[in-house]
């Protein structure tokens, strides 16, 4: 098989599956209702316990990075 011909499929494939993981992301993070795990790591606090305002920060700026993700999967495929 041709070199050049076997780096395109390598780079057309890899592409594929970058924007596959980004729309994967970016589909959890805009359908979440608490933020994940290791946020709760991050912040020591259980979800139930942060006060109201703070829960919708955190999931609008879940949102917007779930649209950046969706966005860029989008672009690369």
């Amino acid at each position: 098989m041709n070199k050049k011909i076997m780096k395109n499929k390598i780079g057309s494939i890899s592409n594929y599956l970058v924007g596959i993981l980004l729309g994967g992301f970016g589909l959890t993070y805009l359908f979440k209702d608490s933020f994940m795990p290791y946020h709760r790591a991050a912040v020591s606090i259980p979800w139930n316990k942060l006060d109201i305002n703070i829960q919708f920060l955190i999931l609008a700026l879940m949102r917007a990075v779930s649209g950046g993700f969706i966005l860029a999967a989008l672009l690369i495929s």
